[in-house]
């Protein structure tokens, strides 16, 4: 009798202690019998306890997440002004931050408008497009001391922003014809009047209909000595005025910078009548 009284004991002691155990382990995921006979000590043990984020303690995560009003993932365009704030949540504030993987051009800084002590904050510009993987942990102590959260991965999609010639070419071409360059790109001259695509888009003309290329050229009213070649010109693109000694070379090169005048509404471009030397002379576009 009085060894059954203490084999009673003892099972219901072990019990207890277990029970105690389990409550102090946060985050039990799974149970299982670890004696399955007699019935009366059928005790569970926990298989698998996940310890996440800063507190381990009481058992509540503490884990870093977007404000509102951030998206992950999110998206912006090469040269863009691009800012993303983040904070932690939880029983604790982290009061360091480890950042990898941000993009060329983005920087990152502790401390949130209004609240320096909390958060932290993507800002600048991404300068090479491409799809990042930022990844933050979030440490409960200065310096990434203490406990650390789960790491968190933002990312960020960089695009590279269409440029005015190609918002040019998006009007007149979808499709396949967008996409050949021998239709839509810059040297390609479709509706064949002998001005190149990009220089249609430089003087703002149709790319699809034949037009002469506009402008003048003649004596200049204001000096009978000189040649004066003027061009209608609204500052879309860059625009240069070469010469050339000889037609069956393609020795061109750029006319002197002091011969070119830009206006507001066109671009002039003088030449001496004096000269004797033989000379041609052609508009030229570039990117």
């Amino acid at each position: 009798m009085n060894l059954r009284i203490q084999a009673q004991r003892a099972t219901h002691l072990l019990s207890s202690t277990l029970a105690v155990v389990a409550q102090r382990l946060p985050f039990i995921k799974h149970f299982a019998p670890l004696i399955s006979s007699p019935a009366t000590l059928r005790l569970a043990t926990p298989l698998t306890v996940s310890f996440v984020g800063i507190d381990t303690l009481t058992g509540q995560t503490t884990f870093v997440a977007p404000l509102n009003g951030f998206d992950d993932p999110t998206d912006t365009t090469v040269g863009e002004d691009f800012t993303w704030a983040f904070n932690t949540q939880g029983n604790h504030n982290a009061r360091s931050y480890e950042i990898s993987g941000l993009p060329p051009g983005v920087t990152y800084s502790f401390g949130l408008p209004g609240n320096s002590n909390q958060g932290g904050v993507f800002s600048g510009s991404v300068s090479v497009p491409g799809i990042y993987q930022v990844e933050i942990i979030g440490w409960r102590f200065l310096n990434f001391g203490g406990q650390g959260t789960p790491t968190y991965t933002l990312t960020i999609n960089a695009t590279q922003a269409a440029s005015p010639f190609e918002i040019w070419q998006q009007q007149f071409w979808t499709g396949d014809d967008l996409a050949d360059v021998a239709i839509s790109g810059p040297d390609a001259d479709p509706d064949g009047d002998d001005i190149p695509n990009l220089l249609e888009f430089t003087l703002d003309l149709n790319p699809t209909t034949k037009q002469a290329l506009p402008g003048t050229f003649g004596p200049d009213p204001s000096d009978p000595e000189l040649l004066l070649w003027e061009i209608p010109y609204l500052g879309t693109g860059n625009m240069t005025f070469q010469e050339n000694d000889d037609l069956s070379t393609d020795n061109w090169t750029d006319v002197a910078e002091g011969d070119v005048e830009e206006l507001p509404n066109t671009i002039q471009f003088r030449v001496s009548k004096l000269d004797a030397t033989k000379k041609f002379f052609r508009l030229k576009a570039t990117l």
